[in-house]
């Protein structure tokens, strides 16, 4: 039997609550979760939890327990009428790239399953099979951020970067916010320029 066929049987225990996300990880990865790491996976693949918040120090686990629940959800959540779609992100930039998306491809690396059926790279992981409609893309916090009425766009709402990158700080009322970082675990933007309007 083949792995991708192997790995298909073991889909309907892996989505069994309230542990089947568990024995994913046991399984697909060779790995005994802490008991936390437990209680974030029976959470996460729980559909009546629709929020969970990881906060503990630097280095117990969060950006490994984040890839794992990233693949269970990519593995386990296709259906006949459509596949998991979706996105990681993470406090920045680096972070993301340096930490959450590393992890993803140390994970797919440790399952035959995943490195037969997807494919990793630093830009997205999808499925082989579906890569336009199956598939995790990494995504930042944006950096800047507008407040105005309106954007340049194209007949069809397709924002002008070009125009917008051209309009500078804050032109035609618009005030352009910039995130200050990761001061104190905020997502917080500071205002550049005052509006004029």
């Amino acid at each position: 039997m083949s792995v991708l066929a192997s790995a298909r049987e073991r889909i309907a225990r892996y989505r069994r609550l309230p542990y089947g996300a568990v024995e994913f990880v046991r399984e697909q990865f060779g790995a005994e979760p802490d008991p936390w790491q437990v209680d974030a996976l029976v959470a996460f693949a729980d559909p009546a939890i629709r929020r969970i918040s990881l906060q503990a120090c630097a280095g117990p686990g969060k950006s490994t327990i984040l890839a794992w629940c990233g693949w269970y959800f990519l593995a386990t959540q296709a259906t006949p009428n459509g596949h998991p779609k979706g996105l990681a992100t993470s406090i920045t930039a680096q972070n993301l790239r340096d930490n959450l998306w590393a992890e993803f491809a140390k994970w797919h690396a440790n399952s035959e399953f995943l490195k037969a059926a997807f494919t990793w790279s630093p830009s997205r992981i999808a499925a082989k099979d579906h890569p336009s409609t199956w598939f995790l893309s990494p995504k930042a916090w944006p950096r800047y951020v507008w407040i105005a009425a309106d954007l340049p766009s194209t007949a069809t709402n397709k924002i002008l970067k070009r125009e917008l990158i051209g309009l500078g700080v804050a032109p035609d009322g618009r005030v352009l916010w910039k995130r200050d970082g990761i001061a104190a675990g905020t997502r917080a933007f500071r205002r550049l320029a005052v509006d004029l309007a």
